[in-house]
């Protein structure tokens, strides 16, 4: 893989494209030092499966 930085590859005979990435918001991690019915915060939780970004 290689990011380009500029003009397009085209010219060297590689392909010329792009590949568009994601990053989405995973589960919240408990802290293992809180108690176990202590929740994350709302604006950590809504966050859950949403893209970042």
């Amino acid at each position: 893989m290689r990011i380009r930085m500029g003009a397009s590859d085209a010219g060297l005979g590689l392909r010329a494209g792009a590949l568009s990435v994601a990053v989405t918001w995973g589960v919240p991690g408990s802290d293992p030092v809180l108690p176990p019915d202590v929740a994350p915060p709302v604006c950590i939780a809504r966050r859950e499966g949403t893209r970042h970004g």
